[in-house]
Protein backbone atom coordinates (compact mmCIF):
# COMPACT_ATOMS: atom_id res chain seq x y z
CA UNK A 1 0.00 0.00 0.00
CA UNK A 2 1.52 3.70 -1.17
CA UNK A 3 2.47 5.72 1.93
CA UNK A 4 -0.05 8.67 1.73
CA UNK A 5 1.26 12.63 2.57
CA UNK A 6 -0.30 14.36 5.52
CA UNK A 7 -3.14 16.02 5.08
CA UNK A 8 -3.48 19.84 4.92
CA UNK A 9 -6.36 21.77 6.76
CA UNK A 10 -4.96 25.32 5.26
CA UNK A 11 -2.57 27.10 3.62
CA UNK A 12 0.77 26.55 4.61
CA UNK A 13 3.04 29.23 6.22
CA UNK A 14 5.15 30.18 2.81
CA UNK A 15 1.81 31.26 1.63
CA UNK A 16 0.50 32.66 5.27
CA UNK A 17 3.31 35.16 6.06
CA UNK A 18 3.28 37.36 2.65
CA UNK A 19 -1.01 38.02 3.09
CA UNK A 20 -0.18 38.89 6.72
CA UNK A 21 3.23 40.97 5.51
CA UNK A 22 0.87 42.60 2.93
CA UNK A 23 -2.43 43.27 5.19
CA UNK A 24 0.11 45.22 8.07
CA UNK A 25 1.65 47.05 5.06
CA UNK A 26 -2.45 48.03 4.09
CA UNK A 27 -2.77 48.85 7.58
CA UNK A 28 -0.20 50.88 7.71
CA UNK A 29 -1.23 52.68 4.43
CA UNK A 30 -4.54 53.46 5.57
CA UNK A 31 -3.56 54.57 8.91
CA UNK A 32 -1.17 57.12 7.36
CA UNK A 33 -3.37 58.37 5.01
CA UNK A 34 -6.45 58.56 7.62
CA UNK A 35 -3.89 60.92 9.55
CA UNK A 36 -2.71 62.77 7.07
CA UNK A 37 -6.85 63.89 6.38
CA UNK A 38 -7.27 64.12 9.56
CA UNK A 39 -4.06 66.97 9.80
CA UNK A 40 -5.71 68.67 6.97
CA UNK A 41 -9.18 68.96 8.56
CA UNK A 42 -8.01 69.53 12.04
CA UNK A 43 -5.63 72.38 10.89
CA UNK A 44 -9.07 73.69 8.97
CA UNK A 45 -10.87 73.65 11.16
CA UNK A 46 -10.04 73.07 14.79
CA UNK A 47 -10.67 69.70 17.10
CA UNK A 48 -14.38 70.84 17.57
CA UNK A 49 -15.45 72.02 14.34
CA UNK A 50 -13.85 68.82 12.14
CA UNK A 51 -16.30 65.62 11.19
CA UNK A 52 -15.27 62.51 11.14
CA UNK A 53 -17.31 62.10 8.13
CA UNK A 54 -15.37 64.78 6.74
CA UNK A 55 -11.90 63.15 7.98
CA UNK A 56 -13.05 59.77 6.06
CA UNK A 57 -14.14 61.02 2.68
CA UNK A 58 -10.91 63.18 2.09
CA UNK A 59 -9.09 60.04 3.38
CA UNK A 60 -10.62 57.50 0.81
CA UNK A 61 -11.67 54.95 4.16
CA UNK A 62 -15.01 54.61 5.44
CA UNK A 63 -15.39 55.87 9.17
CA UNK A 64 -15.58 51.78 10.61
CA UNK A 65 -12.24 51.80 10.10
CA UNK A 66 -11.08 54.99 11.60
CA UNK A 67 -13.04 54.24 14.44
CA UNK A 68 -11.35 50.50 14.42
CA UNK A 69 -8.08 52.22 14.12
CA UNK A 70 -8.36 55.43 16.60
CA UNK A 71 -11.66 54.68 18.68
CA UNK A 72 -13.19 58.08 17.90
CA UNK A 73 -12.17 61.79 17.38
CA UNK A 74 -10.65 62.17 20.00
CA UNK A 75 -8.51 59.17 19.61
CA UNK A 76 -7.66 60.06 16.51
CA UNK A 77 -6.79 63.63 17.25
CA UNK A 78 -4.62 62.08 20.09
CA UNK A 79 -2.81 60.41 17.62
CA UNK A 80 -2.07 63.10 15.48
CA UNK A 81 -0.61 66.01 17.91
CA UNK A 82 1.16 62.80 20.31
CA UNK A 83 2.97 62.02 17.05
CA UNK A 84 3.65 65.98 16.68
CA UNK A 85 4.45 66.41 20.67
CA UNK A 86 6.96 63.30 19.97
CA UNK A 87 8.93 64.59 16.82
CA UNK A 88 8.91 67.94 18.94
CA UNK A 89 10.64 66.35 21.87
CA UNK A 90 12.90 64.19 20.12
CA UNK A 91 14.22 67.21 18.40
CA UNK A 92 15.17 68.85 21.41
CA UNK A 93 16.74 65.72 23.28
CA UNK A 94 18.97 64.86 20.44
CA UNK A 95 19.77 68.93 20.42
CA UNK A 96 20.75 68.55 24.17
CA UNK A 97 22.70 65.89 23.98
CA UNK A 98 24.80 67.65 21.35
CA UNK A 99 25.03 70.53 22.82
CA UNK A 100 24.90 70.42 26.50
CA UNK A 101 26.56 66.61 27.25
CA UNK A 102 26.60 65.23 30.04
CA UNK A 103 24.98 66.84 33.41
CA UNK A 104 28.34 67.01 34.60
CA UNK A 105 30.43 68.59 31.73
CA UNK A 106 31.31 72.33 32.01
CA UNK A 107 29.08 74.40 30.32
CA UNK A 108 30.37 76.50 27.68
CA UNK A 109 28.62 79.86 26.73
CA UNK A 110 28.74 78.99 22.88
CA UNK A 111 27.10 75.63 23.59
CA UNK A 112 24.05 77.09 25.37
CA UNK A 113 24.13 79.68 22.13
CA UNK A 114 24.11 76.65 20.21
CA UNK A 115 21.04 75.08 21.93
CA UNK A 116 19.17 77.97 21.97
CA UNK A 117 19.87 79.18 18.36
CA UNK A 118 19.45 75.62 17.04
CA UNK A 119 16.11 75.17 18.71
CA UNK A 120 14.49 78.73 17.94
CA UNK A 121 15.76 77.87 13.94
CA UNK A 122 14.17 74.21 14.29
CA UNK A 123 10.67 75.68 15.44
CA UNK A 124 10.78 77.90 12.73
CA UNK A 125 11.77 76.03 9.55
CA UNK A 126 8.66 73.56 10.92
CA UNK A 127 6.26 76.11 11.09
CA UNK A 128 7.05 77.38 7.58
CA UNK A 129 7.23 73.92 6.19
CA UNK A 130 4.07 72.42 8.13
CA UNK A 131 1.62 75.13 8.08
CA UNK A 132 -1.24 72.59 8.61
CA UNK A 133 1.06 72.12 12.22
CA UNK A 134 1.15 75.58 12.81
CA UNK A 135 -2.78 75.81 12.75
CA UNK A 136 -3.75 73.25 14.86
CA UNK A 137 -1.58 74.96 17.66
CA UNK A 138 -3.08 78.12 16.07
CA UNK A 139 -6.57 76.72 17.12
CA UNK A 140 -4.97 74.95 20.56
CA UNK A 141 -4.60 78.16 21.50
CA UNK A 142 -7.15 79.87 20.80
CA UNK A 143 -9.16 76.73 22.35
CA UNK A 144 -7.33 77.01 25.98
CA UNK A 145 -4.66 74.38 24.79
CA UNK A 146 -7.70 72.04 26.34
CA UNK A 147 -7.09 69.17 23.86
CA UNK A 148 -3.56 68.97 23.48
CA UNK A 149 -2.69 68.67 27.20
CA UNK A 150 -4.69 65.63 26.81
CA UNK A 151 -2.32 64.19 23.94
CA UNK A 152 1.00 62.28 24.97
CA UNK A 153 3.71 60.97 22.65
CA UNK A 154 3.21 57.05 21.93
CA UNK A 155 6.88 57.00 22.98
CA UNK A 156 8.27 57.66 26.55
CA UNK A 157 11.76 58.02 25.55
CA UNK A 158 11.46 61.99 24.78
CA UNK A 159 9.15 62.85 27.86
CA UNK A 160 11.68 64.75 29.70
CA UNK A 161 12.59 67.06 27.86
CA UNK A 162 10.50 69.94 29.22
CA UNK A 163 12.90 68.80 32.64
CA UNK A 164 15.71 68.64 31.05
CA UNK A 165 15.52 71.21 29.40
CA UNK A 166 14.56 73.72 32.28
CA UNK A 167 17.99 72.27 33.77
CA UNK A 168 20.26 73.08 31.16
CA UNK A 169 18.73 76.56 31.64
CA UNK A 170 19.32 76.77 34.76
CA UNK A 171 22.84 75.22 34.63
CA UNK A 172 23.32 77.87 32.63
CA UNK A 173 22.66 80.48 34.60
CA UNK A 174 24.78 78.96 37.72
CA UNK A 175 27.54 79.15 35.30
CA UNK A 176 26.74 83.24 34.62
CA UNK A 177 25.86 82.56 31.38
CA UNK A 178 22.35 83.01 31.54
CA UNK A 179 20.52 86.05 33.20
CA UNK A 180 19.81 85.09 36.74
CA UNK A 181 16.85 86.63 36.96
CA UNK A 182 14.87 84.90 34.15
CA UNK A 183 12.76 82.09 34.32
CA UNK A 184 13.97 79.28 33.30
CA UNK A 185 10.22 78.03 32.17
CA UNK A 186 10.02 81.92 30.63
CA UNK A 187 13.37 80.93 28.22
CA UNK A 188 11.92 77.58 27.20
CA UNK A 189 8.54 79.47 26.53
CA UNK A 190 10.01 82.28 24.46
CA UNK A 191 11.99 79.44 22.04
CA UNK A 192 8.82 77.65 21.67
CA UNK A 193 6.32 80.71 20.85
CA UNK A 194 7.96 83.27 19.40
CA UNK A 195 8.33 81.32 16.29
CA UNK A 196 5.09 79.77 16.23
CA UNK A 197 3.12 83.20 17.00
CA UNK A 198 5.35 85.26 14.30
CA UNK A 199 4.34 82.66 11.53
CA UNK A 200 0.57 82.76 12.40
CA UNK A 201 0.25 86.68 12.22
CA UNK A 202 2.29 86.91 8.72
CA UNK A 203 -1.34 88.06 7.11
CA UNK A 204 -1.44 90.95 9.67
CA UNK A 205 1.76 92.18 9.17
CA UNK A 206 1.43 92.40 5.76
CA UNK A 207 -1.67 94.10 6.15
CA UNK A 208 -0.24 96.40 8.52
CA UNK A 209 2.65 97.06 6.42
CA UNK A 210 1.71 96.50 3.06
CA UNK A 211 4.79 97.86 1.32
CA UNK A 212 7.46 95.06 3.40
CA UNK A 213 7.95 92.05 2.71
CA UNK A 214 7.28 89.55 5.07
CA UNK A 215 6.95 86.19 2.92
CA UNK A 216 9.71 85.90 0.49
CA UNK A 217 12.51 83.13 1.25
CA UNK A 218 14.65 85.84 1.98
CA UNK A 219 12.35 87.71 4.42
CA UNK A 220 11.48 84.34 6.46
CA UNK A 221 15.56 83.85 6.67
CA UNK A 222 15.98 87.15 7.94
CA UNK A 223 13.08 86.75 10.37
CA UNK A 224 14.25 83.48 11.77
CA UNK A 225 17.95 85.23 12.26
CA UNK A 226 16.52 87.97 14.13
CA UNK A 227 14.15 86.45 16.10
CA UNK A 228 17.37 83.94 17.05
CA UNK A 229 18.74 87.45 18.16
CA UNK A 230 16.27 88.75 20.36
CA UNK A 231 16.22 85.09 22.07
CA UNK A 232 19.97 85.17 22.19
CA UNK A 233 20.19 89.12 23.41
CA UNK A 234 17.67 88.49 25.92
CA UNK A 235 18.38 85.47 28.14
CA UNK A 236 22.54 86.13 27.81
CA UNK A 237 23.99 87.34 31.41
CA UNK A 238 26.47 90.03 29.90
CA UNK A 239 26.48 91.01 26.04
CA UNK A 240 30.24 90.05 25.64
CA UNK A 241 29.75 86.62 25.73
CA UNK A 242 27.24 87.07 22.12
CA UNK A 243 30.40 89.78 21.27
CA UNK A 244 33.45 87.05 22.36
CA UNK A 245 31.83 84.36 20.77
CA UNK A 246 31.10 86.03 17.26
CA UNK A 247 33.46 84.05 15.36
CA UNK A 248 31.46 81.06 16.40
CA UNK A 249 28.65 82.95 14.23
CA UNK A 250 28.93 80.51 11.43
CA UNK A 251 28.71 77.72 12.94
CA UNK A 252 25.05 78.64 14.72
CA UNK A 253 23.97 80.20 11.35
CA UNK A 254 24.12 83.99 12.66
CA UNK A 255 25.62 85.56 9.56
CA UNK A 256 27.40 88.97 9.43
CA UNK A 257 24.39 90.70 7.69
CA UNK A 258 22.33 89.88 10.59
CA UNK A 259 24.55 91.68 13.29
CA UNK A 260 25.30 94.65 10.81
CA UNK A 261 21.34 95.27 10.54
CA UNK A 262 21.64 96.06 14.25
CA UNK A 263 19.88 92.86 15.70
Amino acid sequence: MEATEPRQDGPSADVLEPRRRGRERDAEAARAAILSAAEEVFAQRGFSGARVDEIAEASGYNKALIFRYFGDKLGLYQTLVGRMKEQNFAFYMKNLARFAGSADAQLEAADVRGFLAASVRWNFDEFVARPRLMRILAWEAAEGWQTFVSCHPQSTTYSSWPKEGRRLIQRAQEAGIFRAEMSPEMIVAMVATLPLFYIASLRRFTTMFPEADFTSPEALARAREQIVALVLHGVLAHDHHYDHDHNHDHEWGIEETQHADGV
